[in-house]
């Protein structure tokens, strides 16, 4: 009874069982229809132990009115800013603490603006890559208002130097850019490695294509671009799509693409690179190892795209890190709703693309063939993370991960100490309150509708109403003084009544509904007042709607039919003194003399004799025909007793009329 029952009104095939958190402690996200990206993009973030707890660690306010209808709300609330910040919060904080399989992101994307200003359209799918940078400009917007405003740049952001250096070595143009992702070239490239080569591999400016110098004169020169700043993490967006300028439409490549599970990124740097030609030229020694430089990484995280260019799907990968849990540091697999536990070996298979053999029946040879076909799937975001080390003594630990400037520099000049992650176990952070409070009361009502709906508490149930029943005792007779149990019997009955109608109903497991079925109709032919109750409670409480015209599932309409004809069968030779009969009419309904004819059955199954009701409508007064309900009566829970039962006497008639049935 109460909010649970109202919870399972309109819910069939309910089974909480299914819906419970995965076994590996994760909780997945709700696809809406085409959201699959963003499900994908945000499990990779929220598995960022640093940027979860510093994300759940600010104090924002929730927006102030809906997200959908807020459009009078200050500029950088409406196009996101706060209220992303604020649901994503909120997001992070279901996939902590939340219960059950899945969390909803419908508010989210309703919070999120588009470059129109517009929410997110559950049915449009978005780039991932674009919509990263999107949200991550946003989310840039709702931090200026924390007392934390550079928190992506501490930890995703880096910088690249576009150089243009001559002939000799001198570098005449230089100009820093940041950046969050690095986009790799994937087409011909065997590896990520290569594409990183080509990333820093300079164009030759000559012929017609000289550089411009500020005096006016034209020199050769080469132009490239190196990495000058790296970050904590490292998101490295391997380019699939490209358009066809033949076919005029976008297209997807399926090279096949390995990455390294470590990777150092010191080569790519504008100082390893500057201290090659140094060393070339007969000067300084070369740069630091990576290692010392703080340019390794490890791989931390792969979101993949399965599918073409018009239509696909978004999954991802992820490892777990700094976690005392059992079996730490294990890749798991986020697929929307699901997450399970993934073998790190089965990366290349199911991430590097290309072709594999396919073993196929052939119509025309008659037997199994191998053929290769392209693999749908394939890495399109790398998420790497830099191999921790101790800083060096002296050096304070930077909180979370330090301002941008006590990030690892690798440009010219001394080596800045890098911001290193922590290694403290952050598996569970502590969440704002307004947000646990509002997971933990939908944790609640989710394990109330779980143990409500289990087998062992319908076994349970049934056992109690069983021995109340105790179906082996003689009927009750209604005119006898209630026995002492017939208080017991009339609750069992009703508890079971209740319990069939609003919890078995709507449980998907309904192997007992048999037992169930004759135990009630057990209890109800012990006791015709429970048989009235149940008669007046299906029309009260509304079970005749929800149990044969709202519910679908076929044998548990049949099973509340045959509940509600056995308790009318039973009431009815209890209650047949309540209709008082006239003599027997001379003819048939639409003589002369005729009357309303009463089709009356008996239990044995004979017809009774058509009889007019004492004080029916004459064919004059009224509309003819068989009579189908009988007379009203006023409700109520007991039988009355005999002398009340009997007929009473109009005054203005003359005749006996029908006792008030209801």
């Amino acid at each position: 009874d109460g909010p649970a029952a109202s919870r399972l009104a309109s819910l069939w095939h309910y089974a909480p069982t299914l819906q419970e958190r995965a076994r590996c402690g994760y909780v997945g996200l709700k696809n809406l229809g085409a959201t699959c990206y963003l499900n994908s993009l945000v499990q990779q973030l929220f598995m960022v132990p640093e940027f979860r707890a510093a994300l759940l660690a600010l104090d924002i306010p929730p927006p102030a009115r809906s997200p959908v209808t807020d459009g009078a709300d200050s500029p950088e609330r409406v196009a996101g800013g706060c209220d992303v910040l604020y649901h994503l919060q909120l997001i992070f904080g279901h996939l902590q603490e939340s219960e059950k399989r899945w969390c909803d992101t419908r508010d989210f994307c309703a919070s999120f603006r588009d470059f129109e200003n517009m929410p997110i359209s559950p049915s449009v799918q978005m780039d991932v890559d674009e919509f990263l940078n999107m949200l991550f400009d946003q989310l840039e917007t709702g931090l200026l208002a924390t007392p934390t405003p550079k928190l992506l740049q501490s930890l995703f952001g880096g910088a690249v130097v576009n150089q243009i250096i001559d002939k000799a070595g001198c570098r005449l143009s230089e100009r820093m850019e940041p950046f969050y992702v690095l986009s790799i070239e994937v087409k011909g490239k065997a590896s990520v490695l290569d594409g990183l080569a080509q990333f820093v591999e300079g164009e030759p400016l000559e012929g017609d294509n000289k550089y411009k110098c500020d005096d006016g004169t034209y020199v050769e020169a080469t132009k490239r671009c190196c990495i000058s700043a790296l970050p904590p993490v490292l998101i490295l967006h391997m380019k699939r799509f490209e358009f066809d300028f033949d076919l005029m439409k976008k297209m997807k490549l399926y090279d096949h693409c390995e990455f390294p599970q470590v990777i150092d990124m010191a080569p790519y740097t504008v100082g390893h690179l500057e201290a090659e030609e140094a060393a070339a030229n007969g000067g300084a020694a070369s740069p630091l190892a990576g290692e010392e430089a703080g340019c390794m990484y490890e791989l931390a995280g792969v979101l993949v795209h399965t599918g073409t260019s018009d239509s696909g799907h978004y999954y991802s990968f992820i490892k777990e890190r700094r976690t005392e849990r059992p079996g730490a540091h294990a890749w798991l697999h986020f697929n929307d709703t699901l997450v399970e536990p993934f073998d790190a070996l089965d990366i290349a298979k199911c991430c590097f693309g290309g072709i594999e053999p396919v073993v196929q029946w052939d119509a025309d040879a008659a037997k199994p063939v191998q053929r290769n076909h392209i693999k749908p799937h394939s890495a399109y975001m790398l998420f790497y993370e830099r191999v921790e080390r101790k800083p060096a003594a002296g050096l304070a630990d930077p909180e979370l991960l330090g301002e941008p400037e006590a990030r690892n520099s690798v440009g010219r000049g001394a080596l800045v100490e890098p911001a290193m992650l922590r290694t403290n176990p952050v598996a569970r952070v502590a969440v704002p309150d307004h947000i646990i409070h509002e997971v933990w009361d939908e944790n609640m009502e989710f394990l109330r509708d779980r143990y409500l709906v289990d087998a062992l508490h319908f076994d349970f149930l049934h056992r109690i109403v069983a021995m109340a029943l105790d179906p082996d005792g003689p009927p009750a007779a209604v005119a006898d003084p209630p026995p002492a149990s017939a208080d017991e019997l009339s609750d069992a009955v009703r508890l079971g009544c209740h319990f069939f109608v609003e919890t078995l109903a709507h449980a998907k497991d309904k192997s007992t509904l048999g037992d169930w079925l004759l135990l009630l109709q057990a209890g109800l032919e012990r006791s015709p007042a429970a048989c009235r109750w149940f008669l007046l409670q299906v029309e009260s409480a509304g079970w005749l709607r929800s149990l044969l015209l709202l519910c679908n599932v076929p044998e548990m309409r049949a099973a509340f039919a045959a509940l509600l004809l056995h308790a009318a069968t039973v009431l009815r030779p209890h209650e047949l003194h309540l209709y008082p009969r006239a003599a027997p009419a001379q003819q048939l309904a639409g003589s002369a003399e005729g009357g309303w004819m009463v089709v009356d059955v008996v239990p044995d199954g004979e017809w009774l004799d058509g009889e007019r009701l004492a004080g029916a409508p004459s064919p004059e007064e009224g509309t003819g025909g068989l009579l189908t309900s009988p007379p009203k009566r006023a409700r109520t829970d007991s039988l009355p007793d005999q002398a009340a039962a009997e007929p009473a006497v109009s005054p203005a008639a003359g005749r006996p009329q029908p006792a008030a049935l209801r």
